[in-house]
């Protein structure tokens, strides 16, 4: 019992450490950032674009 008790506790930890940060930035983030910046990001990119470029002409003429 104590045996398997400490053993599980110190292969969890090394286990949990090595796949939680992989598979916890891994997993949620892309779940997150795909559902969240990737909007924002293609969205700022299209208006800002056309919008910047179009007011910079006409006001540099």
């Amino acid at each position: 019992m104590d045996g398997r008790r400490q053993r599980a506790a110190g292969r969890p930890d090394d286990e949990t450490r090595r796949l939680r940060p992989p598979q916890n930035p891994q997993n949620p983030p892309p779940t997150r950032q795909a559902q969240t910046p990737p909007p924002p990001t293609r969205r700022q990119q299209v208006p800002p674009s056309p919008g910047q470029q179009l007011p910079q002409p006409s006001q540099n003429p």
